[in-house]
């Protein structure tokens, strides 16, 4: 867009010399027409340019789409996470697989200048207490659940002091290890969830999916009707004159192009 903005300013510097004149002499006055008629169509020109230059309407653009694939990217995974919990249950809350408010993931946005941005997520720490059933009675919040879980890490857990005892609960039997002793649990959050969410993720982002929230995000149809809006001649341009100012028909094009795009 940067490209055909410039090429678009070039084009229309040519009209600058036309929109100049001086007022004719005599009784009839048909003068001023070559210059209104150049006035117009300069500030089209300019009207354009600003469209894909001006930092709202990129922004106003950009955000259009970004909310909407947010949208539909979170509600698709927390759709995915009822429908197959054992691979998306550690992005949420204990025992809230599939609710929106309780994810642990966030979907950030990257501006990478003009109409370019990159999408990417991060997980969350987990602030609430695993469920007592799992952690033997014992109230403790495992912070770092997403991050561990997708990863496939290990976990080492170990007792406070050195000569505390952990304690679990395994099918309904509450188990107490000698005093000292740690234990190592290579799947915390089962052999599915490594890599679930990361696999989710792309599929949405690697497919069709992403380009129906494109497609819905109305950000086009936003860019029309600023741009439509913003070629309306102001009265300037559309009485009667026999010279126009460049530089005051530019800021009229980009003054109506900002006050618009403030609707994007």
């Amino acid at each position: 867009m940067a490209t055909n903005a410039a090429a678009l300013q070039s084009a229309s510097n040519g009209l600058a010399a036309l929109m100049r004149g001086s007022k004719p002499s005599g009784v009839l006055d048909h003068g001023g027409t070559v210059q209104k008629i150049s006035a117009a169509l300069y500030y089209q020109a300019q009207v354009m340019s600003h469209m894909v230059t001006e930092p709202c309407i990129q922004e106003g653009f950009t955000n259009r789409i970004y909310n909407r694939i947010s949208e539909d990217l979170g509600n698709y995974i927390d759709m995915q996470a009822r429908s197959k919990p054992k691979y998306l249950h550690h992005v949420y809350e204990w025992k809230r697989t599939g609710d929106k408010n309780a994810r642990l993931f966030n979907l950030t946005k990257s501006d990478k200048g003009g109409f370019n941005f990159t999408i990417s997520y991060e997980f969350k720490p987990s602030r609430s207490s695993v469920p007592k059933n799992k952690s033997g009675g014992k109230v403790y919040t495992f912070r770092n659940k997403a991050f561990v879980m997708e990863a496939g890490n290990p976990v080492l857990i170990t007792p406070r002091t050195p000569t505390g005892r952990l304690s679990f609960m395994i099918d309904g039997r509450n188990i107490v290890l000698q005093q000292g002793r740690s234990v190592k649990v290579l799947n915390p959050g089962g052999k599915y969830t490594k890599m679930g969410f990361a696999n989710t993720y792309k599929f949405f982002v690697r497919g069709n999916l992403i380009q129906n929230s494109i497609n819905n995000s109305g950000a086009n149809q936003a860019f029309r009707i600023v741009t439509r809006k913003s070629m309306m001649l102001p009265p300037m341009i559309r009485a009667k004159s026999y010279s126009y100012s460049p530089s005051s028909v530019k800021n009229l094009a980009q003054a109506s192009v900002q006050a618009n795009g403030r609707n994007m």
